[in-house]
């Protein structure tokens, strides 16, 4: 199932849901009809609309791979 597939909301409506994203493109949650205003009600307005909105943790920074995933290819201590 893929990410933008319709499914029941997490609210627990029942209705269909789809994902809402923030003014930069970036996931924020399901929502149905039932619970949009209120779980969007949730973020500062400028989040929904502003894409120059203020974040203090860094949006665009350097991934980190889980330590259990090598770094590099090549990079695994697994013997061969």
């Amino acid at each position: 199932m893929a990410i933008d597939d319709a499914r029941p909301c997490p609210c627990g409506s029942g209705l269909s849901s789809h994902w809402v994203n923030d003014a930069r493109g970036i996931p924020l949650c399901r929502i149905c009809p039932t619970c949009a205003k209120e779980k969007l009600s949730t973020y500062r307005p400028e989040v929904l609309t502003d894409s120059n909105y203020y974040a203090d943790e860094d949006i665009d920074g350097d991934y980190h791979a889980s330590p259990l995933v090598p770094v590099r290819l090549g990079s695994c201590s697994c013997p061969r």
